[in-house]
């Protein structure tokens, strides 16, 4: 046990410290500061998230039939209100806008010969306090229209679905989430969205700061000829398995330290209100599996481990086989390039979605664990029969 926590000492050496400290403050600041500094994002997202915040006050992490119809009232109080607003602003008058449904006709008009005068008037007055009610309106709209065709759009997908033969179980999926009322949660995709790449971020911070602070763990003994010491007693020898024991440790110290650090900046979103929301709601999109949202962070906070894991062992198989650290992260380079596009594309980005197929990304997880173990297992059996003179 001294001698592994002798090699995690010279693992998390000062100077290695300080520059995986500058490396993850670099990767913050370009990947995952906005996420969090910037949530909601816009007027549309404040007024989206103010919305269903009051709406899991109101009704739950769910909403029922009967509360949808007490939500539809709420909905006509602020057409109501827009109503009033409009009838008396002279701005919008001018252009015989005098309610509600004469500005979304307006507004379309325009969209399709865009008039620089009124775009100025109508962003002055969207942009004001007293354009918050249209930020309001478009969100709910939007969450009036996908409740009442919830099982239209699970029909259309499950139709399209039924064509695909790499999903052919996501039809009974679908009719499953429709039959459970799974659909009926209240989930945000923009929530969602923002957790995900969040949690992208994350997982290529904590890969490359594994693989930095791992490449030279070998790599070390072989400059300073520690090997022919090594292999010259069965003490020695041994001392591969601990230093395997050392950079996996020292691995998940790296890993829970950011997740721990991210976690409590990420608190800062306030979301914890939906943490009990099925992910599958109408609000967001659909998954192979149900499960709540605090659920759902967990098991990719389970997949940044396993990457973790994965991440040190290819590391320490590469210090293994280098003979210098510039070799080192030369050979590092492509494989974090790899792992780094693997997890924002797939491992944690599709994680569960039902628009890939079922296990996919469970397979390709399983793939990864597989060469790990093998490559390792065979440096091991290597290592005890290694001659000082090879």
């Amino acid at each position: 046990m001294k001698v592994i926590f002798n090699e995690i000492k010279k693992i998390f050496n000062w100077k290695m410290c300080v520059v995986l400290l500058m490396g993850t403050l670099l990767i913050y600041q370009m990947v995952t500061e906005f996420d969090i500094k910037v949530f909601p994002n816009g007027s549309g997202d404040t007024a989206s998230y103010n919305i269903t915040v009051k709406m899991v006050e109101d009704y739950g992490n769910e909403m029922d039939e009967e509360e949808f119809v007490d939500f539809q009232r709420i909905h006509e109080e602020k057409i109501n209100e827009a109503d009033k607003f409009l009838s008396n602003n002279e701005d919008f008058n001018k252009y015989e806008i005098y309610s509600y449904e004469d500005y979304i006709k307006q507004r379309g008009a325009k969209g399709d010969t865009p008039d620089e005068d009124f775009e100025k008037m109508y962003w002055d007055n969207l942009l004001s306090k007293d354009g918050d009610i249209f930020w309001e309106l478009q969100s709910m709209n939007g969450d009036v229209d996908r409740y009442k065709s919830r099982d239209a759009y699970l029909e259309l997908l499950s139709s399209d679905y039924s064509k695909s033969k790499f999903n052919g179980d996501a039809k009974a999926r679908l009719a499953e989430i429709s039959e459970n009322k799974e659909y009926n949660s209240i989930f945000p995709r923009y929530v969602f969205d923002n957790y995900i790449r969040l949690i992208k971020g994350v997982a290529v911070s904590i890969i490359i700061g594994i693989a930095f602070m791992l490449t030279p763990l070998f790599i070390k003994d072989k400059r300073d000829k520690v090997e022919y010491i090594q292999y010259s007693s069965k003490i020695g020898r041994g001392l591969f398995k601990s230093k395997l024991i050392a950079g996996f440790i020292s691995a998940m110290i790296i890993a829970t330290v950011e997740i721990i650090i991210y976690s409590i900046l990420y608190s800062t979103n306030n979301t914890s209100m939906f943490f009990k929301s099925n992910i599958n709601s109408i609000f967001n999109y659909q998954f192979w599996f149900s499960m709540t949202f605090i659920q759902y962070i967990i098991l990719t906070v389970a997949c940044v481990y396993i990457l973790s894991i994965i991440t040190a062992f290819i590391s320490m198989f590469v210090s293994r086989k280098v003979s210098s650290y510039v070799v080192g992260i030369g050979v590092q380079v492509p494989i974090v390039f790899i792992l780094g596009q693997l997890t924002v594309r797939l491992l944690l980005n599709n994680l569960t979605f039902i628009y890939d197929p079922k296990y996919l990304t469970f397979g390709v997880y399983i793939f990864l664990i597989g060469i790990v173990v093998t490559i390792i297992y065979k440096a091991s059996k290597k290592e005890e029969i290694r001659d000082i003179f090879i």
